[in-house]
């Protein structure tokens, strides 16, 4: 109850207040938009809640990595790193976000679609490929039941008590909202967002890779998008297809960075080596058509 009151205060109470115009320097933070974010990480992680408590644990947090993924990868990385401190909440974690990952790829290529339909068709062998890899990697995960054992701690960091979560208490399963993990997100993303626009002005029009890197780091779509939408114009096709792609890179590093804060060096490793194969995948799929 306690939480579904922080709920309703975060989405009904402090969102319509927030003032929803650019901020800031550079006009690139917007109040009601970061806070937004801050909405939707809660509304995951009650998804989360829902589908544990009706479907079980591991189903469960497939589905909320899968869906969350489509909201924002990172989000939900972030999410399900900060359960993968626990080891009643260890099981399914892994493949829910590789699944996150997945829906990553799914989106990229809609949304590049709508944008610039030739670019996406330059896309889809990359994505495909690493959307067949990530599966995989799911289905394998999932067999061997990844962090299941007691003890098996992703995260646990010299002083941290073994099978604590700090914030959800004894059942992490029972608290469905943790405003630090959404909060410490949303103040990552207002950083990044400055590092992006600031990037864009000393690049110029000519730095599209540059930006698109640098924009990566906070959204993969967005920038993505921002490059697609200038191919046959003010950039070559080849050019937004290669900016795409380090879009995604720098997005993959961005969640492996959120994995290390919120779940741990031991986590974070794991999911840094799982990455590893559809990075490659991609990659491959990119060359091929370039």
């Amino acid at each position: 109850m306690a939480d579904a009151l922080r709920l309703f205060v975060v989405a009904l109470v402090v969102l319509p207040l927030l003032p929803d115009r650019p901020l800031g320097p550079f006009g690139v933070l917007n109040p009601s938009r970061i806070w937004l974010l801050v909405v939707v990480l809660t509304v995951v992680g009650w998804v989360g809640y829902v589908g544990v408590r009706a479907l079980g644990e591991r189903v469960g947090l497939l589905l909320v990595g899968f869906l969350g993924g489509f909201v924002s990868a990172s989000a939900t990385t972030l999410v399900l790193a900060h359960r993968r401190r626990s080891d009643r909440a260890a099981r399914g974690v892994m493949p829910a976000v590789l699944a996150a990952n997945v829906a990553t790829l799914v989106q990229l290529l809609v949304v590049v679609a709508v944008a610039a339909p030739a670019v996406a068709v330059r896309l889809l062998p990359a994505a495909a490929a690493g959307i067949v890899v990530l599966l995989l990697e799911i289905a394998w995960t999932w067999r061997r039941g990844s962090g299941d054992g007691p003890g098996d701690e992703a995260g646990d960091e010299p002083g941290d008590e073994p099978g604590v979560d700090h914030d959800a208490g004894d059942d992490p399963v029972a608290r469905p909202l943790s405003l630090t993990a959404t909060v410490t997100l949303a103040a990552v993303l207002v950083v990044l967002l400055l590092a992006t626009r600031w990037a864009a002005e000393l690049a110029g029009g000519g730095g599209v890779a540059v930006v698109a890197l640098v924009g990566g780091l906070a959204d993969a779509h967005a920038a993505s998008v921002a490059a697609a939408s200038l191919a046959g114009t003010v950039i070559t096709v080849d050019a937004a297809v290669g900016a795409v792609g380090l879009a995604l890179a720098a997005n993959t590093a961005t969640k492996i960075v959120l994995a290390l804060a919120a779940g741990g060096r031991r986590f974070a490793g794991e999911l840094a080596l799982l990455l590893v194969a559809p990075v490659a995948a991609v990659a491959a799929g990119l060359a091929l058509v370039g």
